[in-house]
């Protein structure tokens, strides 16, 4: 035992900073060869969970007794969940304008769903949905 903790649960502690730290370098890695910027900016919103991880090893090392270790390692964590949220919504806000963009540039072509044809009409700047029965339904009916 060295301090508080088994050998096996250091090994954990350091294996997991190290893991998360792996983890942070491979994401910017993979963002700058493919040229993805969200892959590149994870690491930044990663930062805050491994500072935590980082406390948690101090806390420890200090045989648990300097507890100011123990609340930056609480609030690490919570600035790294509200980073990690922000990251995402961010993400989904940018990926929601890119197909907003594509599916106006197929804006007057039909698209045939469950029996369906959905026109895109463009009236004042804005898009609207308007379904029209297929020919095949109206047949069927008459």
């Amino acid at each position: 035992m060295i301090g508080l903790l088994s050998i096996p649960t250091w090994i954990i502690h350091f294996g997991s900073v190290i893991e998360w730290g792996v983890a942070m370098a491979l994401f910017y890695m993979v963002g700058r060869y493919k040229g993805n910027v969200w892959f590149k900016q994870m690491p930044l919103f990663m930062l805050p969970y491994g500072l935590s991880g980082l406390c948690a090893i101090a806390f420890h090392l200090t045989e648990d007794t300097a507890t100011f270790f123990n609340d930056a390692q609480a609030y690490l964590t919570l600035t790294g969940s509200c980073a990690f949220a922000l990251w995402a919504w961010l993400l989904l806000r940018d990926l929601t304008k890119v197909k907003a963009q594509k599916s106006q540039t197929h804006a007057s072509s039909p698209v045939k769903t469950k029996g369906k044809l959905i026109y895109t009409l463009r009236q004042a700047g804005q898009s609207q949905l308007s379904e029209l029965e297929s020919p095949q339904e109206e047949v069927r009916r008459g």
